[in-house]
């Protein structure tokens, strides 16, 4: 791999180059690391079914949150009518 930069700025110019280069023939994937992965994907795939069923139960109390503020709505111009009639 070649590299090149260049620094611009402050009064003072900068470039350089560099070369990396691999010795060996080397491994890209380690058995271990896809065994890790593997744990990873099953713990974040129970992570989003977890955060599935909490979402439906908040759904659910949303609805009864909104049933309950109609209720007291109803019940305060129940109220006020009790009062203006007075």
């Amino acid at each position: 791999m070649f590299s090149i930069g260049s620094s611009y700025g402050g009064g003072e110019n900068m470039v350089n180059a560099g070369v990396t280069m691999r010795i060996g023939a080397g491994q890209t994937t380690n058995l271990s690391d896809r065994a890790e992965m593997a744990r990873e994907i099953t713990d974040l795939k129970s992570t989003v079914e977890k955060q599935k069923n909490e979402i439906n139960e908040l759904s659910g109390l949303k609805s009864v949150v909104s049933e309950q503020q109609e209720r007291i709505e109803q019940l305060t111009q129940l109220v006020n009518q009790m009062v203006a009639s007075k």
